[in-house]
């Protein structure tokens, strides 16, 4: 992993920590639950000519994903229903760009 990946994981996980520790958001017995996480990513997806852009969506959601659930001491074994959303936003509004999470514990169907 690069140098500045890796840096930004680390530091992503250490606001997650420190919010959550603020917040007490985990639990220990989350550690035992199953989760549903719910990704939305806010970024510009079109070219100019109209058309979708081609971006490594897959591997961004994965960092991020791991980063957070590292940062709240969960395992990403514990993910049972995951679900991802688009958001456009206007390229020159870059305070539009960014990324959530939503964690919630799988509820059986």
């Amino acid at each position: 992993m690069p140098k500045k990946i890796k840096a930004l994981k680390e530091e992503i996980i250490e606001l997650v920590m420190e919010q959550s520790t603020k917040q007490q958001y985990v639990q220990p017995e989350w550690s035992e639950r199953l989760l549903e996480v719910h990704t939305t990513i806010h970024e510009n997806w079109y070219n100019r000519n109209g058309s979708i852009k081609k971006k490594d969506l897959v591997n961004k959601e994965k960092f991020l994903i791991d980063s957070v659930m590292s940062g709240l001491r969960l395992d990403d074994s514990q993910v049972w229903k995951h679900t991802m959303e688009k958001v456009d936003v206007d390229l020159n509004d870059k305070e539009s760009f960014r990324s959530e999470i939503t964690i919630e514990f799988y509820q059986n169907p």
